[in-house]
């Protein structure tokens, strides 16, 4: 898949969930309750009391069966997708909905499942020789609550299937087996929610950002010769810079004490001419 063709980038190409998902099925709370890759002994509540949770709510006795089918399962996608047996798409929507349907860990599986969804692009490209992350996660940011409305498409058919309670302190206990109810979900909606924001994210995001590296590379050696500044204070002055159209705001020069005035202005200005310049 070669999503980037016309700016000359491609994604890479990974054939296993090992070196993004170590995950042993015989992490449990009652192993390991300190672990956070021990896989939750809680279901938290995510939405308003009188809704139900906002995504899902399984029995946690079966959380590790679960996930013991999923490992292998997301691996067989994985390598069928690096062969060009399946698109990428249908690769990451099923990877990740269905890893963030069991929802496993306490915290971050919202994060690993955009892990799994970069992992399964890059699986499908087939010249690895330019190889690049996606910024879907950024695509996937500015529309956030329509990602949220595109996991209940499921979880609206599923919870009417749990018999589940909230507590006082607002978690969610889960009454009957689940398992079943997560087994073979219609990716449907996701997969093409998934195709607009990867398009998005390619037309879009990776352009701007091959705009501002081009920036920081015309401007750095300048800025440098002018400020001597060590390579991590340099990137925070242009990241500054960047967030506040190109010039540092009162609150972030107190942070380079070190620059006197006239560097600052002198700095901006080289900044705000390459933007320019680049912009014709």
């Amino acid at each position: 898949m070669d999503l980037g063709k016309r700016h000359g980038i491609r994604v890479g190409h990974p054939t296993t969930l090992r070196p993004f998902l170590i995950i042993n099925s015989t992490h449990s709370p009652e192993n390991d309750p300190s672990n956070r890759l021990a896989y939750s002994s809680r279901k938290c509540h995510r939405g308003t009391v009188g809704a139900g949770p906002r995504g899902n709510a399984i029995a946690l006795h079966d959380v590790p069966d679960l996930m013991a089918e999923f490992l292998p399962i997301a691996n067989d996608i994985i390598g069928a997708t690096a062969t060009g047996k399946l698109h990428p798409l249908i690769a990451a929507s099923a990877i990740s909905s269905g890893f963030v349907y069991i929802h496993p860990y306490v915290d971050g599986n919202g994060r690993l499942s955009r892990v799994l969804m970069q992992h399964a692009l890059a699986a499908g490209d087939q010249q690895p020789d330019h190889r690049i992350i996606i910024p879907i996660s950024a695509a996937i940011e500015r529309e956030k609550q329509k990602y949220y409305d595109t996991l209940a498409v499921v979880s609206r058919t599923v919870m009417r299937s749990v018999q589940y309670d909230v507590d006082p302190q607002g978690e969610v206990h889960v009454h009957n087996d689940t398992k079943d109810l997560y087994r073979y979900p219609d990716l449907t909606a996701m997969t093409t929610y998934l195709g607009d924001r990867v398009h998005t994210a390619v037309e879009r995001d990776l352009v701007d950002e091959r705009r501002i590296l081009t920036i920081y590379d015309t401007a750095q050696p300048a800025l440098q010769r002018m400020s001597n500044l060590a390579q991590k204070d340099l990137d925070h002055f242009f990241r500054f810079c960047k967030q506040n159209q190109w010039s540092l705001s009162k609150n972030k020069r107190a942070k380079f004490e070190e620059l006197t005035d006239n560097q600052i202005t002198e700095m901006e200005k080289v900044l705000q001419e390459t933007v320019a310049n680049l912009s014709e």
